[in-house]
């Protein structure tokens, strides 16, 4: 009720003679009106920085709550400086599509968080425009992975949905058409252990020490604010090949000081961070405020490299003229002699900063430090497997590559140190696949390299035998003559199967072809979504990432041994499968008698599932599903 006297109190002037500005018209003359309409639009982020997230902030730590915010949207208030102050600063990232929104927010928050000394990088996360149930492990990791580049370091999975019918209704519950099905009801939810392993992993090294960035980019004055709004302003800031940045507004720029080496840092809390930036960049600051152009100026004269446009004024009607004259002036001294210098010399500058890591196109990186080891997360986007050779800008440091995946660690087995002190480091990198490459322990020596040769052992050809869940397929097992999809079959109970299904086979190993600790793989080929392996009944682990390959010497025996491999497919082509079938109800708006009491569904009908929702037609075409192969045992040599 009172803006009039705040806004009078903080830009010393009265907005109510001025308000004709808010109706499009013009007030004495355009210079004039920008003016206030930036004064006005300033006004209002800063009273809702201080009493709404402030005020929501101050309230939450007296209960000893943190608070989580998801600073963007189409609110007044400035995202940079929001993100800031939360304990938790979140962004969000879908399957697809991507939208403008979702990158600048990721660049907003990580950084944010970068620039406060915090370390967890919330996200909601792998949301989806169509919750239809065709989602797996393997086809989510690409996205889960992009974002970890991206500065993520905690997913919040999008969704869970609430189950509150009978434990046998199954699919159940959804959130309408939206969100990845991340609950006890999705056909592999209990046999994702290794993917949540896989992320916990990567999270937790994504959250040690801190991100190495060499940019640091901020949102000047020019808006008054800085959110996003609306879906098609481009992504202002982007990514540097070699290097990294974190990207932030004018609420940093007065915690920024200069080291003796002319690093730009940045204090938290009082307290100075580990970060170090080559160089300052100022984006949308034509138009700035005197007391930052004087920050700028003085970070200047202690040596920080300042790439920012030559302020044509300031924003503010506030004292306006004194502000213009004392703005000239530090242009005068700074810009026109070079001591700033133009974004356009922003590119050159940077071919005198090394590359912190170069990567082949579509394989990117996240470096994150401690003050013994260095951190790489390496993810390839690409969609063929490829072998990249990654230049690492380490010298005099042994690298180990860490599989999050199985949690095993090793040396690298193709590497070498680089004329300029480099390491370069070649990894077979499968679609999709990641891993951490890691700087731990000093080393003298200057290069390896090992020459691996896979040779096919045995290939497990012929008749399967598969026995599948008795509520969703055949109560006897099947025999199938040869391995393909199980849509592809012409028992229904069969093609229409969702859930496990166990394909069992036995081999023959000779006793010479076990050597002491020879690796021996089982590579399972099409996987349709994700497979335990279990060898004479001992639980090799599950695979839901393409290639299907793991060691199995560790359980095999000279002889005859049991294969057995629990394949869990989607819901898909079930629910494809009963929509041929009588509903349970005439109006399919209507809730079953023996739902709503909560009861598990008839068992003298064929009709199978339930949905709230539904994502697939009786017309629709099946997915591939099952154990398609080849399966082959192979064995490695190397050199």
């Amino acid at each position: 009720d009172d803006f009039a006297q705040q806004f009078k109190q903080l830009r010393g002037y009265d907005i109510v003679p001025n308000l004709l500005c808010l109706t499009g018209r013009v007030v004495d003359n355009v210079e004039t009106t920008e003016r206030i309409l930036w004064d006005m639009s300033t006004t209002i982020a800063q009273l809702m920085h201080k009493n709404y997230f402030v005020f929501f902030a101050e309230k939450c730590h007296a209960k000893g709550l943190k608070l989580v915010i998801e600073p963007y949207g189409s609110g007044s208030f400035d995202a940079p400086a929001t993100t800031l102050i939360a304990d938790i600063a979140m962004t969000e990232f879908w399957q697809q599509p991507v939208r403008n929104l979702w990158q600048w927010t990721s660049q907003i928050v990580s950084s944010g968080v970068h620039l406060s000394g915090k370390t967890i990088v919330g996200a909601e996360a792998l949301t989806s425009i169509k919750g239809d149930w065709k989602d797996s492990p393997q086809a989510l990791k690409t996205f889960g992975d992009m974002a970890f580049i991206n500065g993520v370091n905690r997913y919040y999975l999008h969704t869970m949905v609430h189950q509150p019918f009978n434990e046998d209704v199954k699919p159940g519950m959804t959130f309408g058409p939206y969100g990845g099905q991340f609950h006890r009801n999705n056909t592999w939810f209990s046999k994702s252990k290794s993917w949540m392993d896989y992320i916990a992993r990567c999270q937790f090294i994504l959250q040690q020490g801190f991100y190495k960035a060499d940019v640091l980019a901020l949102y000047g004055d020019e808006r008054g604010f800085n959110n996003f709004i609306g879906q098609t302003e481009p992504v202002d800031m982007k990514s540097i090949p070699g290097k990294s940045f974190d990207l932030g507004g004018m609420s940093s720029l007065n915690n920024l000081s200069v080291d003796a080496n002319g690093d730009i840092r940045v204090s938290a809390d009082g307290k100075l961070l580990e970060n170090r930036y080559k160089v300052l960049l100022l984006k949308r600051a034509n138009l700035m405020l005197p007391e930052h152009v004087e920050k700028l100026t003085a970070l200047a004269d202690k040596g920080a490299k300042i790439f920012a446009p030559k302020p044509q004024r300031s924003p503010s009607l506030s004292n306006y003229a004194e502000a213009d004259q004392k703005i000239q002036a530090l242009i005068q001294k700074y810009w026109d002699k070079g001591i700033i210098q133009d974004p356009k010399d922003f590119n050159n500058a940077l071919k005198n900063i090394p590359a912190d890591c170069t990567t082949p196109d579509s394989v990117y990186f996240n470096h994150r430090q401690t003050l013994s080891s260095d951190f790489y997360f390496i993810s390839s986007q690409k969609k063929l497997n490829t072998e990249a050779t990654i230049i690492f800008n380490i010298s005099g440091k042994q690298p180990e590559i860490w599989d999050a995946i199985s949690g095993e660690t090793s040396n690298a087995k193709n590497w070498k140190v680089l004329p300029n002190g480099f390491t370069e480091v070649t990894l077979p990198l499968t679609a999709g696949a990641s891993c951490f490459v890691v700087f731990n322990k000093t080393t003298t020596a200057k290069g390896l390299m090992t020459i691996s040769v896979i040779e096919p052992l045995l290939k497990l050809d012929g008749k399967w035998t598969v026995n599948f869940d008795p509520k969703w397929g055949p109560k006897n097992p099947l025999v199938l003559d040869s391995l393909a999809s199980l849509s592809l079959h012409n028992n229904d109970e069969v093609k229409y199967f969702s859930g496990t299904a166990t394909y069992s086979k036995t081999f023959t190993i000779a006793s010479n072809q076990l050597q002491k600790n020879q690796p021996i793989y089982i590579n399972l080929g099409n996987v349709q979504v994700l497979a335990k392996v279990i060898v004479n009944g001992k639980d090799i682990g599950t695979l839901w990432m393409p290639p299907f390959k793991t060691n199995i010497a560790s359980a095999l025996k000279p002889g005859e041994n049991l294969l057995q491999v629990e394949v869990t497919n989607l819901w898909v082509n079930r629910l494809i499968g009963d929509d041929r079938l009588p509903a349970y109800t005439k109006n399919p708006r209507e809730f079953p008698s023996w739902l709503t009491a909560g009861e598990a569904p008839p068992t003298n009908i064929p009709l199978r599932t339930f949905s709230v929702s539904r994502h697939w037609k009786a017309t629709d075409k099946l997915v591939p599903s099952g154990l398609m192969g080849p399966v082959i045992i192979e064995i490695e040599t190397k050199k």
